[in-house]
């Protein structure tokens, strides 16, 4: 027999081997830490107990000793991985960083308005009239009533034919229309996005970012590039600052190391000494610089020592393109 997947015997077992233990740290069964245990001393003694459990269990029950990880945790964990999102992590940022509001909603109604009509870059779509209801605000600078309402258009696929919205979960990324409670206009005409863990995850995650007070700014260019060459042949640093849409700083620096390979990292704020390292995939900072940097330096960047090292600046620079990789999408970005 088992109890809570654990089988009753070791239970018994635990319950054998640790009561002296807990007889010294509980005080007469009342529940109070007995007090003439030093306080370091039971936080010792209570951290020995979990680990020891753990330990018993993980030797008597099969779940434990066959995987080593806590199966709940480990299903959990598998069930997000195997959600893979229909989007790429560019087109969430996108609609992320225009949107004064992001909404999760489950469609009450659907309504098509219009015959359908060929969008930009020829996509067949129609337009719908949707009321939905809220099930989150996963951000929001007013309150907002339980039900909602606006258009987007849906593509429809090559047999003309739309995806089922009805009852659907959606993320919606918009802004409330002044005057009328629970209407918004989106802020891209296909700004409804289909739930999935996946993406409901990074769209947390990218405005959890966005909020913070130091976050990434909005790349528009490069200012100014140079490269100090070091006391050793082949070492040295280049240092290439960055515009931004808010004037905030941020700057690239790439060191080069003889018999190593060159290390860049970014910074998003005044201190170059801050550096943040080379931002990982799916972060503001990634997406800030996978999408917003130019594809080459422009001639306006080498200043000064900048053109006596123009070749070592723009390998740099390549150097740093390549690591962040592509910025792919799979719809068109907002335009400002």
């Amino acid at each position: 027999m088992a109890r809570n997947g654990v089988p009753i015997d070791s239970i018994a077992l635990a319950q054998t081997l640790y009561r002296p233990l807990m007889s010294e740290i509980i005080q007469g069964g009342t529940g109070k830490m007995a007090p003439a245990i030093p306080e370091a001393r039971k936080v010792v003694m209570m951290r020995s107990l979990m680990v020891s459990a753990l330990a018993l269990l993980a030797s008597t029950s099969p779940v434990y000793a066959q995987s080593g990880k806590n199966p709940a945790t480990s299903a959990d964990s598998a069930a997000v991985s195997a959600s893979a999102s229909r989007y790429n992590f560019a087109d969430i940022a996108d609609l992320a960083d225009h949107a004064p509001m992001v909404l999760d909603a489950t469609i009450r109604t659907a309504s098509k308005v219009d015959k359908p009509f060929t969008a930009d870059g020829g996509v067949v779509r129609q337009r719908y009239f949707i009321e939905a209801d809220i099930s989150a605000l996963i951000r929001a600078s007013q309150a907002m009533p339980k039900q909602i309402s606006y258009l987007v258009d849906i593509p429809l696929d090559s047999k003309g034919k739309s995806p089922k919205l009805k009852k659907q979960r959606v993320l919606v990324f918009a802004r409330a229309v002044p005057g009328k409670a629970g209407a918004l206009q989106l802020v891209a005409p296909d700004s409804q996005l289909f739930w999935d863990a996946t993406t409901d995850q990074w769209t947390r995650n990218v405005i959890a970012e966005l909020l913070k007070p130091q976050a990434p700014a909005r790349i528009t260019g490069v200012s100014t590039a140079f490269h100090a060459p070091g006391s050793v042949t082949g070492a040295g640093e280049t240092q290439i600052f960055l515009s931004t849409a808010s004037g905030a700083p941020a700057s690239l620096s790439v060191s080069s190391v003889p018999g190593a390979a060159p290390t860049w990292s970014a910074t998003f704020g005044e201190l170059v000494s801050d550096a943040d390292g080379m931002p990982a995939p799916a972060t503001l900072g990634w997406y800030r610089l996978a999408c917003g940097l130019p594809a080459t330096l422009p001639a306006s960047a080498f200043n000064d020592g900048g053109v006596e090292h123009r070749a070592k600046i723009e390998a740099d620079y390549m150097l740093v393109r390549q690591g962040l990789g592509d910025c792919t999408r799979t719809r068109a970005p907002i335009r400002r």
